[in-house]
């Protein structure tokens, strides 16, 4: 029995980024709806080590 060898494009599987896509996501989403939460998300850490995620995210 013989096989043919995969082709990665057969199966949308990039060689250099498998299953991601091409372009990179977003660092920052645009919506100013969304401002709040890329501020907490920028000191995240910090928020998160000091115990304060959950009073931000309850505001």
């Amino acid at each position: 029995m013989t096989y043919a060898p995969l082709r990665l494009e057969d199966y949308d599987i990039s060689p250099t980024n498998g299953f991601l896509p091409t372009k990179p996501p977003l660092k920052r989403l645009l919506d100013p709806y969304y401002e709040p939460w890329e501020q907490i998300m920028d000191r995240f850490n910090q928020y998160l080590l000091a115990h304060h995620i959950r009073p931000l995210v309850r505001k």
